[in-house]
């Protein structure tokens, strides 16, 4: 049974209630370290203008993004437990620093090399428009070009990957498989369920803009419940898949 928008919403909602000191206090605490690490990484970086010192730089940005990306894997974990109304911790959310933390760096290169590869139509209209050489009135230097290539690589970008949105949750059930077992079946999860996924996301519109008219205030409560909301979304894929 694939349950409606409406429905996962109130099941995140009533197991939430009561719990709500706590996924704030974890989303404060993986938020507080994210920052952490941030600092650190810009204190890490060289000054100057060498290509030395732009390889390090890049490099600590890459490492940072993968830790944090790791951190927010773990609070996944926690979300998921919540959601399957199990004993949950704030270690919880590093949980995937010893759970074969490779499997999450794999992943996010991998997604990251789909984006980029969908996203190289707008890249080589870029460059002629950065760098026109008299091509400004040209097919390639028209800037509605650049917007409209822009617009529809997005749009590719975001439909092939949602096919990968349960990937990181069936690392969380099975850190185990590899990379590449893990998208193969994220993309038979998503098979039929890519809209209603988009869809349940887009209902969460009107509180993205209660946050922001509340100068971020109300993320505290909105992000909880988003992030177990979409953890039912997972969990009904599964229950679909094994019927």
């Amino acid at each position: 049974m694939r349950y409606t928008s409406r429905e996962l919403k109130s099941r995140a909602r009533d197991i939430l209630l009561g719990k709500y000191l706590f996924v704030i206090g974890a989303l404060l605490l993986s938020n507080l370290i994210s920052y952490g690490i941030s600092v650190l990484a810009a204190y890490a970086q060289p000054s100057g203008h060498s290509i030395l010192a732009s390889f390090i730089s890049h490099l600590c940005a890459v490492i940072t993004l993968l830790l944090i990306m790791i951190l927010s894997t773990g609070s996944l974990y926690l979300y998921l437990n919540i959601s399957r109304k199990r004993n949950c911790r704030l270690s919880d959310i590093f949980y995937a620093f010893s759970h074969h933390p490779d499997r999450i760096i794999i992943l996010s290169i991998l997604l990251f090399l789909i984006s980029t590869v969908c996203m190289i139509p707008f890249f080589i209209l870029f460059f002629f428009f950065a760098f026109p050489a008299g091509l400004h009135t040209s097919f390639l230097g028209n800037p509605f070009f650049l917007f409209l290539a822009a617009l529809l690589c997005t749009v590719l970008a975001v439909s092939i990957l949602l096919n990968y949105v349960p990937a990181f949750y069936l690392y969380v059930d099975d850190p185990e498989k590899p990379a590449l077992t893990l998208l193969r079946e994220s993309r038979r999860l998503m098979y039929g369920n890519r809209f209603r996924y988009f869809r349940l996301q887009l209902s969460f519109l009107g509180m993205g803009l209660l946050a922001v008219l509340s100068l971020g205030i109300g993320l505290l409560w909105i992000i909880p419940y988003v992030s177990v909301t979409n953890a039912y979304f997972y969990q009904n894929l599964l229950e679909n898949d094994n019927q």
